[in-house]
């Protein structure tokens, strides 16, 4: 027979303060802890049946207690007949905020938003991704932080500490995490192949290679047709690093000069995780603090150098007729999610090892900004040094349109026969009658052929990876020390991508943990598996297709399901873990309840923006081929090459895999073909006299929990109800 009991808790102070009067009777309370039972405490109430519980609070542990206890402050409790696993803590504030600035600010702030900017048409770009950052991503960064923080748990057991059902949307987030971590740390090698021939001088990407050619008796030396066709950056890149194949049929043989560098990669990744948060905790100081660091070096250093003002002018004088174009919206609100990393549940993992009493409304709009300013000032640098290499590029074309022009101008007659320089031209010698016959010849090569726009935006602009490995390296090339400004950049890409690889694996790890697959395994040679794991699968983007299968990786594991992943994240928490028990959460964790335009994002506005971006998505991929770029050795350039039929296969496999799971659990939750366990069923307290507030204090509410498997689908509390 259910029992229901009433207490009464005057409160003198708000949430979380120790000056509370209450009344014992049988449940002995830590209030401190997140209004959980007080751990190493027995209840003495006569038929009372006891059980080792684990309670979401900011205590952890595990201690006897009541089993019939539905509290209002802290909305889960699990159960467990085992030890919990002891989560760690963060040693200080500057550790978590430190480790969000590098998950949040990654490779992608330096070269995916710059990149976007110019295919977007700069300014124009900006507009709808602040709307976006608006609209979806601060309010997603927000409500992430705060749950992990309030069930500290990772991605996989917060979902399933509010429903059962809801386990998928945590395997999702962790196979999505899975998938990037495994072609992040390719790109990271890449750029570890460049920081150390950084070192030699001249770079080797300054100057196209020589080959030894023998023509009969005799030997010379000539330049490498392909780089020839190309120039040197670009020949070192698709032919030095990646030994390329022609197209993604053609995986050709392993490159063990990047397998070893990603190798090398992951064995740095395992070192700094070894002992979870305690070691990253200490490594973020440099790889969050030294790229900020080289960022602004490199700003005063891209301010003076010719061309920069046409770099800035491309970036902040907007095109107000692309903002009528669909992928440009589309564009800004992937970058949302690719930059701040919401979904890939590392923000839910980084809160759950914070203290509960912490400011996560503080927390999470200050990343957002950082972030967002991050992004504008890396793209003030990038497009400092796009502009330079613009003037180049123009240099360069006009004094090869020099000697064209010259030997134009010498079959034109002169008054005098003298055939024409540049040191002896004079403009009243020449023949007016013949330069206004052959000005638009002459405009043709120097104007049309050379003009700044033309290199400033290309009709093809390298896009993603190419921005750093051609289009910054070409401009280093000609600058004063380029070595010194080449060792800077990519040492700054290296510590910019490995704390953001340090949360994507987080994202991984914390789910295992927290399911205790392994009970008996260390946390050192649990993260050594999967880092050796995810090395072996990275396999097949190191042979000479690799740089392909990167391109098919990318463009399919993360989009759509990401936002299928918030979005389901968002409905999850506003109608099924309730908005009113999540604001009250807040406030007990913040001293502060949300303001009502957060409760409106997360019920509305972030939804129906994710489902109408979502859409877009759909509609954009269904409705155009699947492209590639190939680089063309006989030509010497990049070109599109559409997706053979088994490659769309794969990518829809990987962007269907992960989402999938979402319903599929759900399903079999639903039938009973996959258990649910019933003593860590959650609560969810649906009567409006739960949450009601008295003028003298909090009323608190007992109601059995305990169930069986013939009650549990069907069992109702009068206070609330099983999901």
């Amino acid at each position: 027979m259910n029992t229901e009991k009433e207490h009464n808790f005057e409160l003198t102070e708000p949430y979380g303060r120790n000056d509370i009067e209450y009344d014992y009777q049988s449940v002995p309370f830590d209030l401190q802890s997140g209004g959980g039972i007080a751990q190493n405490s027995t209840s003495t109430s006569a038929g009372t049946n006891t059980t080792d519980c684990n309670f979401s609070s900011d205590g952890e542990g595990s201690g006897s207690g009541h089993n019939d206890l539905a509290y209002e402050r802290s909305p889960i409790n699990e159960c467990h007949s085992a030890t919990s696993y002891t989560r760690p803590r963060w040693n200080g504030r500057a550790d978590f905020i430190l480790t969000l600035i590098g998950y949040t600010i990654g490779l992608g702030n330096v070269w995916k938003f710059p990149s976007l900017c110019q295919q977007n048409g700069g300014a124009s770009f900006l507009i709808p991704y602040f709307i976006m950052l608006i609209a979806e991503g601060i309010p997603l960064y927000y409500m992430e932080l705060c749950i992990g923080q309030r069930l500290r748990k990772g991605s996989s057991g917060v979902w399933h500490a509010i429903s059962p059902y809801l386990d998928g949307v945590g395997v999702a987030s962790a196979i999505v995490c899975f998938l990037v971590c495994l072609y992040y740390n390719v790109i990271l090698a890449w750029c570890m192949i460049y920081f150390v021939n950084s070192f030699k001088n001249p770079l080797p990407w300054s100057q196209c290679p020589k080959e030894l050619v023998r023509k009969g008796n005799q030997t010379f030396e000539k330049v490498v047709e392909e780089c020839s066709k190309s120039s040197p950056t670009l020949y070192f890149w698709y032919r030095s690093t990646l030994d390329i194949s022609s197209s993604i049929d053609d995986g050709g043989k392993v490159n063990w000069t990047v397998s070893l560098s990603l190798f090398s990669v992951w064995a740095l990744c395992w070192l700094c995780m070894v002992r979870g948060i305690k070691s990253t905790g200490k490594v973020v100081y440099v790889t969050a603090i030294l790229p900020l660091i080289i960022l602004a070096v490199m700003f005063f250093r891209g301010v003076h150098l010719k061309g920069f003002q046409e770099g800035l002018t491309l970036l902040f004088i907007p095109e107000f007729e692309r903002l009528k174009e669909p992928s440009v919206w589309l564009s800004a609100a992937t970058q949302t999610f690719y930059s701040l990393g919401v979904a890939y549940g590392s923000l839910i993992c980084f809160a759950s090892y914070n203290s509960l009493k912490n400011d996560t409304t503080r927390d999470a709009i200050l990343m957002c900004v950082i972030d967002a300013g991050v992004s504008i000032y890396a793209s003030v640098v990038i497009f400092c040094f796009i502009g330079y290499r613009a003037q180049l590029k123009v240099d360069e074309c006009l004094l090869k349109q020099k000697g064209a022009v010259q030997l134009l101008l010498n079959e034109s007659n002169y008054r005098y026969g003298t055939s024409f320089t540049y040191e002896n031209y004079e403009y009243e010698e020449m023949d007016r009658t013949w330069i206004t016959r052959n000005m638009s010849q002459l405009l043709n090569m120097t104007i049309s052929n050379c003009s700044k726009n033309m290199f400033l935006r290309p009709a093809n602009p390298p896009a993603k990876t190419g921005l750093a490995f051609i289009t910054f390296t070409e401009a280093i090339n000609s600058m004063p020390n380029a070595p010194l400004w080449s060792i800077l950049f990519f040492l700054m890409l290296i510590t910019l991508g490995i704390d953001t690889q340090f949360g994507m694996l987080e994202g991984v790890i914390t789910p295992i943990l927290d399911a205790k697959w392994f009970p008996k395994l260390r946390i050192e040679v649990l993260t050594g598996i999967i880092c050796l794991l995810l090395y072996l699968l990275g396999f097949t983007m190191v042979q000479n297709s690799g740089n392909y299968w990167l391109q098919l990786i990318d463009d399919y594991c993360s989009g759509i399901p990401l936002l299928v992943i918030a979005l389901v994240e968002c409905l999850s928490l506003s109608y099924i873990y309730g908005m009113p028990r999540f604001c009250d959460d807040i406030e007990y964790m913040t001293n502060k309840r949300p303001r009502t335009i957060w409760m409106w994002c997360w019920k509305v506005i972030s939804p129906v923006t994710i489902v109408i971006v979502l859409l877009f998505s759909i509609v954009s991929l269904s409705s155009q081929t699947p492209v590639y770029d190939v680089w063309d050795a006989k030509q010497g350039i990049v070109i599109k090459k559409p997706y053979p039929p088994w490659a769309v296969f794969i990518g829809v496999v990987l962007t269907l895999f992960s989402v999938a799971f979402i319903p599929l659990i759900a399903f079999l939750r639903y039938f009973r073909l996959l258990p649910i366990d019933n003593r860590s069923m959650p609560m969810l307290c649906t009567s409006k006299r739960t949450y009601k507030r008295q003028r003298g204090g909090l009323k608190v509410y007992f109601a059995n929990t305990t169930t069986n498997s013939s009650r549990s689908r069907s069992h109702r509390g009068r206070n609330g109800h099983f999901v």
